[in-house]
């Protein structure tokens, strides 16, 4: 059933358990799609929900966001395909599961995850039913207050670092950077490639000199860099900890607390792999500018080493840039092959255009940027190689 079709009787049933009043009725509602770039097949649509209700406290408004989740993503291309294997990195119930797991209970704190008022479960379908968070999006976001994020996610983390066991539920699976197939990952660079010429301007100083020997000094070295990341130690990583699954709120005592969406990848992962994804995808979705870059970094690495070492893991700054940079390296340093063949693909070209309305010069040159900062961490990683 189409989820904009949904029977009133359903939404009072859904409504009278989240609000335990068993007179609740909902008066008017309406069901509006969350717009949103869905590329990974698991997600079915994203929509919602707001409702006028009478209770026995007299009328009240609610609102909800319903996630559908589903097993199979039909006809449709997506980049992502679902798969059934809990051990996958794109396995398609991960998310109803983590929330009917404790770990979602037990994030009640300065890092918190939407409370989720109810799952109805249908073969090959899931409907997630989450609060509705209205607190100030990562994209409005200063640079400290990205600091006070990644202090939040340090101490999350830290409390495993320092001995608390990791959770075993199967379908935890893998760190993605070993379970996933990292395409670009294959991707060699071609000093003969031919740029666009409406971005030859832009892009030349990219297959000249140093980048180019750094690029191929770090290709040559992955398998150790694979290695290096496989003995970081663990903890549970959401593995996609960017602005737009991030929310910022104030808590009752006045106090800042980030809340954060979308737990569709969540996994044991290392040290390092969330505050790579929040570092480099802010700037690579051009949240912030490249040029900011080394500025806004130093933000995100004191704060995690902070929460780090208030939740009792206490280990050295340099230990925790050379963990960040490994993964920087590997997971956008090595974007540069797969980067150039990616500005000579016009719907890839087109796509980027439309998403972000900047002209693809602007949106390559900031993208490059990010390629050549995390190579430059190469220093950083090589010390863990050593």
């Amino acid at each position: 059933m189409n989820f904009l079709e949904m029977k009133l009787s359903r939404i009072n049933s859904i409504i009278r358990e989240v609000l335990g009043d068993s007179s609740a009725q909902v008066s008017s509602y309406q069901i509006a799609p969350i717009a949103h770039r869905i590329t990974n097949g698991v997600t079915g649509g994203v929509y919602r929900i707001c409702c006028s209700i009478q209770t026995s406290g007299g009328t009240r408004k609610w609102s909800a966001v319903v996630k559908i989740i589903q097993a199979n993503a039909g006809s449709k291309n997506y980049k992502l395909v679902p798969s059934t294997d809990p051990n996958h990195w794109n396995y398609w119930q991960r998310e109803v599961l983590f929330y009917q797991s404790d770990l979602a209970a037990e994030m009640t704190g300065f890092l918190r995850v939407p409370q989720c008022f109810n799952i109805t479960t249908e073969e090959q379908q899931c409907e997630l039913w989450l609060e509705d968070i209205y607190g100030q999006p990562a994209s409005q976001w200063s640079p400290q207050q990205y600091g006070f994020a990644a202090y939040h996610l340090g101490l999350v983390q830290g409390k495993y670092l320092a001995g608390c066991p990791l959770p075993h539920y199967l379908w935890l699976g893998q760190t993605p950077l070993n379970g996933a197939d990292f395409h670009w990952l294959q991707h060699s660079i071609n000093s003969n490639a031919q740029i666009p010429k409406d971005l030859s301007s832009a892009l030349t100083h990219l297959f000249q000199g140093t980048m180019i020997d750094i690029s191929q000094r770090v290709s040559n070295r992955k398998s150790e860099f694979l290695q290096v990341i496989e003995k970081l130690p663990r903890t549970l990583s959401h593995f996609d900890f960017q602005p737009s699954n991030m929310f910022s709120e104030l808590d009752e005592f006045g106090r800042t607390r980030t809340v954060v969406l979308d737990w569709s990848y969540v996994s044991n992962g290392v040290l390092g792999e969330d505050v790579a994804s929040l570092i480099l995808l802010s700037s690579w979705m051009l949240n912030f500018d490249a040029d900011l870059l080394p500025i806004f970094e130093k933000f995100v690495i004191d704060g995690y080493h902070c929460g780090l070492s208030h939740s009792g893991y206490t280990v050295p700054i340099e230990f925790v840039w050379s963990a960040y940079a490994t993964v920087a390296v590997l997971r956008f340093g090595l974007l540069m092959g797969y980067f150039l063949e990616q500005t000579q693909c016009n719907s890839y070209r087109d796509n980027c255009v439309k998403r972000f309305a900047r002209n693809a010069e602007y949106i390559f040159k900031q993208r490059y940027k990010v390629i050549r900062h995390a190579l430059c961490l190469e220093h950083y990683a090589y010390k863990l190689l050593d």
